[in-house]
Parts: structure tokens; C-alpha cells; sequence
């Protein structure tokens, strides 16, 4: 039987960000979570949107806009009452005078810089603390408080993220707005000028790059690399010198996050140490590379009448300072959800020692407060119970749900119907979600599917399907990514890779903005690239043409 609406009005999967359902820990509170923070989000910077609502089907989830002070599901008015309600509505006048007020003042500004100087620092701390405490040495009190803790810091993360999504949206679709109108050129060479601009992409290569460099230097550690790579990763971190200071940093920033998906059923990068390895063997084998890159910006520029050039080079400059929030938040999500994973699974270990629970995962189909009452003692829920939750759940992926439930929904009123900055926030989040989500019309024939085209370059390479965290450990170097989505929780696979092939995302989907990142040719939203390519096939991905090709 097909999921109906969760409310009134219309609701769209996103299939972007999560490819499996979501866990029982993180459904307990995500929806409220998301929805509550996107509300904050948009009454900061002067949306007409209440908020951008959120309900999970079957854990998954769905979304709404909500304009504000209409009730769910009201249908958009008239363009002449939309015109005078606008202006005559107060809390409608109030939003568009915050517009205004983002727009002169460049509000995102304020925030990009209190993240950086304030939040990432005081996250940077708060989640070195919590990962000092060892789950495994805590008695059953002591993890108690300690899965309280990491429950706090992952809800205030996210709670952060949503708060904080319009800062990036807003100066870099509106960036991309005026650009595209000015040139006519496509999205996508908008997004080429972005690159370089998201270093949460690069950390996990630079952090590689800091243990390569060391390893160079020490020509006896090299043999550690040929032990099980658990062993040589644990022979990295305890040496005493340079090297294993160098290593440390690598496997807190990379190996204590979540890999693959935006959730705690997600291994951390450290339970898959084969690809730790793998990456670091690929690093340092590699030659040095310094193929001179073009500029795209100045071929663009010169498409631009002169008399906006300056207010090119203007919002350019104010899109490629948010630029970096849209993934750096993520990172703190991914670190969070790591921490929150490990004391979940040290509570499963000890629940199933006991008999509790049949198998240590299946905590993270549990609520905090039933895996707290278990720990105390509680029968409830019981073993069985636990384990259907759990099966459920992951045997459930985003391709068996529809796209849609509820009516088609409406195209947003005209922004040319508004006062002009909040046309410009209008326009903004229009073009930025719309290159977030946006895939192509699916468009396959018997061996090529067409996508769209987010990276420039051409690669051939074996295909290798990952469809689920089981598969990070087949990937060997100069392979070719095929996957649902990916996340910036992928880096530390990405030096592995040839190219990358999505069959879901849009221009600044997670897959588009690593693949530019990486300077690696990249396809997205190739929709039909699992149901043609198998894995090992061998493949061309055309970063240029937005082809993906099995060349069987």
C-alpha cells in the first residue's frame, strides 16, 4: 500500500541527502529538529516562508513549504492579492523589511563569521572532550551520561545546521541569479567558479597529505602499511614522533565520523580501516601532479555587460565567502553522529552480552530514553522487538518511496510581485534549491545515461557500486564511484577515485561540489545509472557532456 501525505499540501521525497530510512534514534527528533530550525532560518533572513516543514514516511523524509501565515496546504492567491497582501499583511511587510535589511547589511556575513570563529572552535573542543571518554572503560551510569551527551551535541548540531541554511543559500543563489540573467550561460558554469571555495571537501586530502608527507620521511614506517589495517593504523597513531602526530589528526578529523549517510546506522570511517589504508597507500604512490588549471571566472566575466561587472565581482566575492558553510556545518553532523554511534553501539554490546538484544546495531533502531531504561535494567523493549525495528529499516531504501505524496505542488508566486530585496531572497532560494535538488529527465539508451554535467574531464575506469556501507571496502584505486548520492562523509574515499557517477543530486548536491573539489570528472542526477551499469563494468564518465557510458 502507497505511504499517504503526512498533512495537508504537497510533499516531496528528498532523495539527496539520505538514500536509507532514517534510524529509530535520529526519527525520535529530526523532524521536529529540522522544521523548527529552518523556521529560525527563515525569519532571519526575511523568507515569506514560515518555515520549509518536515515529516518522516517510513523514515524517510518528506518536506513542505509553508508560506507565512497561510494555513498548511492553502493554495497560492491571485497575483493581485498576493501583490497587496504582501504589502498591507504585517507580519508579511515585516519579513520583506528584514529582506531589506539581510540584503543592505549582508547579513550571512555576521553568521559565516560567528561559525568560524566561534562555533566551529567551541564544536572543535565540546567533541574532542566527548571522544576522550572511552565508552568501553565507563560503567553502565557513566555511558548513561555519556550517551545524554552525545545526544545533546548531535541535536544541537543539526539544530545549528538548519538554523543556518539561508546564510549560504542566499548570497550564492543570488550570485547565481544574476549571473545566469546577465550571461545566459548555464547553472553549472556558475558553480565552476565556486570551486576551491568549500574546503570541509579537502580536509580529509589535506589531513592524508599531512601523514604522506611524514611517511616520505620515514622510509622504515612504510612496511607498517602492509600489516591488517587495523594494526598499521593503530602502529601510525602510537608513534611517538612527527608521523604519528600527523596521523592522530588524520583519524580524529576523518575516522570519527559517520561515512556514508547523514545518520548513526552509518559506519565511521574507522570501522572500514581497509580504506583508511588503501587511501593512504593511493596518496602515497601517486606522482605530484600541477596541471595548470583555467580561470573560469575571467572567461565569464568578460560575458557580463560592463556595467554590472563590479556587482559581479561583488557578489562573487559575497558567494564565495558563504560558499564554505554549506558543507563545513555538515561536518560537525557527520563528528556528532560518529561520537553518538559508538557509545550507542558500546550500550548494544553490553545489552546483547546480557541477553537484552540480539545484536549490538540494534540499539540504533531504539529511542535514548529505551536504550537508557535497558541499560537499567528494563525488559522493554524486548529483544525481538529491537531486531523487527531494525530490519524494517535497513531493508528500506529511498527508490521504493514515491517522489510525491499529496498534490502536485504549485510553483512559488512571481518574485517580480515583491518588494526588490525580497525578490532577491525569492529568487535566491528558488535557484538554490532548485540546483540542489534538480536532476536531469531521465534519459538512458542501451549502454549511456545522461545526467547532469557537474564536473569537467573525462575518465575511464572500473565501475564500482556502492549502495551501502558494505561496499567501501571493495574500492581500490582508480576506481569510478557509481552510487544513489554520496555525502562530504565520502571524503576519505576520495582519493581512491577516477570520477563519480550519482544517479540522484543536482549542481550543488554533496556529489557535484567534492567531484569540482577534487578536480575529478563528475555526472549527477544520471537517473537509470543503476538499473545499466553493473559493477566492475567498465565505464567513461564525461564530466563535460554529462554522460555516463559502459564500455562492455
Amino acid at each position: 500500500m502507497s505511504p499517504q501525505p503526512p498533512g495537508p499540501g504537497s510533499w516531496t521525497l528528498d532523495a539527496t541527502h539520505c538514500e536509507r530510512a532514517h534510524s529509530g534514534y535520529l526519527s525520535s527528533r529530526f523532524a521536529e529538529n529540522y522544521t523548527q530550525g529552518m523556521r529560525e532560518s527563515m525569519a532571519r533572513y526575511g523568507a515569506l516562508l514560515d518555515t520549509l516543514e518536515c515529516r518522516l514516511v517510513d523514515g524517510f523524509t518528506y518536506t513542505s513549504p509553508r508560506p507565512l501565515g497561510a494555513p498548511p496546504g492553502a493554495r497560492t492567491p491571485p497575483a493581485w492579492l498576493f501583490w497587496m497582501l504582501v504589502r498591507l499583511v504585517p507580519p508579511l511587510r515585516a519579513r520583506t523589511a528584514v529582506a531589506a535589511e539581510v540584503m543592505r547589511t549582508r547579513r550571512w556575513r555576521e553568521d559565516v563569521h560567528h561559525f568560524s570563529t566561534v562555533l566551529w572552535p567551541r564544536w572543535q573542543q565540546r567533541l574532542r572532550a566527548l571522544a576522550q571518554q572511552e565508552p568501553t572503560r565507563l560503567d553502565d551510569a557513566a555511558l548513561g551520561e555519556h550517551l545524554r551527551e552525545c545526544d545533546a551535541a548531535l541535536w544541537d548540531g543539526l539544530g545549528e545546521h538548519f538554523q543556518l541554511s539561508l546564510a549560504t543559500i542566499v548570497p550564492v543563489g543570488d550570485f547565481a541569479a544574476h549571473v545566469v540573467e546577465w550571461t545566459g550561460c548555464t547553472p553549472g558554469d556558475v558553480m565552476a567558479l565556486l570551486r576551491g571555495h568549500s574546503p570541509a571537501s579537502l580536509d580529509a586530502l589535506q589531513t592524508l597529505d599531512a601523514v604522506v608527507s611524514a611517511l616520505r620521511t620515514r622510509p622504515d614506517a612504510r612496511a607498517w602499511l602492509d600489516a591488517p589495517p587495523a594494526e598499521a593504523l593503530e602502529r601510525l597513531r602510537t608513534d611517538e614522533g612527527e608521523l604519528g602526530a600527523a596521523a592522530r589528526t588524520w583519524l580524529w578529523e576523518v575516522g570519527e565520523r559517520v561515512l556514508s549517510g547523514h545518520d548513526v546506522h552509518e559506519p565511521r570511517a574507522i570501522e572500514v580501516p581497509g580504506v583508511m589504508v588503501r587511501s593512504l597507500v593511493q596518496r602515497l604512490n601517486a606522482p605530484a601532479t600541477t596541471s595548470p588549471q583555467e580561470d573560469p571566472v575571467a572567461a565569464l566575466r568578460t560575458r557580463v555587460p560592463a556595467e554590472h561587472r563590479a556587482t559581479f565581482d561583488e557578489l562573487l566575492h559575497e558567494a564565495r565567502l558563504a560558499h564554505p558553510l554549506r558543507d563545513g556545518r555538515s561536518t560537525v553532523d557527520f563528528w556528532t553522529m560518529g561520537l553518538a554511534r559508538r557509545a550507542l553501539l558500546e550500550a548494544g554490546q553490553r545489552l546483547t552480552t546480557r541477553g537484552r538484544l540480539r545484536a549490538p546495531e540494534h540499539t540504533l533502531d531504539l529511542r535514548l530514553d529505551e536504550v537508557l531504561q535497558l541499560l537499567a535494567g528494563a525488559t522493554s523493549p524486548d529483544a525481538t522487538e529491537a531486531e523487527r525495528r531494525y530490519t524494517t529499516r535497513s531493508r528500506a531504501t529511498c527508490s521504493e518511496m514515491p517522489e510525491l505524496l499529496g498534490p502536485p505542488p504549485e510553483a512559488p508566486p512571481p518574485a517580480e510581485l515583491l518588494p526588490a530585496p525580497a525578490a532577491r531572497v525569492a529568487r535566491a532560494m528558488n535557484l538554490y534549491i532548485d540546483l540542489m535538488f534538480r536532476e536531469a529527465d531521465r534519459r538512458r539508451d542501451d549502454n549511456t545515461v545522461r545526467g547532469i554535467a557537474a564536473s569537467p574531464g573525462r575518465t575511464v575506469g572500473q565501475a564500482r557500486l556502492v549502495l551501502g556501507p558494505e561496499d567501501f571496502s571493495r574500492i581500490v584505486a582508480g576506481d569510478v564511484l557509481v552510487a544513489r548520492l554520496t555525502t562530504p562523509a565520502y571524503n576519505c574515499v576520495l582519493p581512491l577515485l577516477s570520477g563519480i557517477a550519482t544517479e540522484r543530486g543536482g549542481l550543488l548536491s554533496h556529489p557535484a561540489i567534492v567531484a569540482r573539489e577534487y578536480g575529478m570528472p563528475g555526472v549527477v542526477g544520471a537517473r537509470g545509472i543503476l538499473e545499466l551499469i553493473r559493477d566492475g563494468d567498465r565505464i567513461e564518465v564525461d564530466g563535460d557532456a554529462g554522460t555516463v557510458r559502459v564500455l562492455r
